[in-house]
């Protein structure tokens, strides 16, 4: 984070979001660095002992039924947050709002989640696709019971128009929303200048 420049007015922008509303959806194209921006610029103003980022997909381990899963991108967000602490057959039937419960108390009841590559909800397990309206009913059942939880969904742009579906579900809709722009050239120039300076490295710039 101490090498992340060229985002100072994006930082500030999305800080201030989090802390004020339950769900902010940040989008952008591909490639504007939706990612770095979350990891590298976020962590730190917000606290990086509360922020956790994570997933709605990933592989489910041959020895569990996936018919098994109560809810399969629930399942992916709570196994990527709880990596090798937990087991997966004790997340197959967890709700988002005991799980994030949970991890608030660890985390001194404060609690960002970045939901990285949101769009996967659309684009993953289409066989499961009566489970996508059933995560957004749980994450605003979390979002009004735990008043210090917020939730940052980062996703595609071109992905916007299909959230849209689910807009009624959460509390703001997906009214509450970021673009990320691409950096302009003086943010470009900053964002290479800033770590060669930290490095020791001079270089020239026009």
């Amino acid at each position: 984070s101490d090498r992340f420049f060229g985002r100072s007015a994006e930082i500030s922008d999305l800080e201030n979001l989090a802390r004020t509303y339950p769900v902010v959806l940040l989008y952008g194209v591909s490639g504007t660095g939706k990612s770095s921006l979350i990891n590298a610029g976020l962590r730190g103003p917000l606290g990086k002992e509360r922020c956790k980022t994570c997933r709605v997909s990933g592989l489910v381990p041959d020895n569990l039924d996936r018919d098994d899963i109560q809810n399969i991108f629930v399942f992916h967000l709570l196994s990527s947050l709880a990596g090798k602490d937990a087991s997966p057959r004790d997340l197959k039937s967890a709700l988002l709002v005991d799980a994030l419960a949970e991890l608030l108390k660890k985390n001194n009841d404060h609690l960002y989640l970045f939901v990285d590559q949101f769009e996967e909800i659309l684009t993953t397990h289409p066989e499961r696709w009566t489970d996508r309206a059933e995560f957004f009913k749980q994450l605003r059942a979390a979002v009004e019971k735990l008043p210090n939880l917020h939730a940052v969904l980062v996703a595609r742009e071109e992905y916007l128009a299909p959230f849209e579906r689910f807009e009624d579900i959460l509390p703001d809709g997906f009214r509450i929303r970021y673009y990320l722009e691409s950096l302009t050239a003086s943010q470009a120039k900053e964002a290479i200048l800033g770590p060669a300076g930290l490095a020791g490295v001079d270089i020239k710039a026009d």
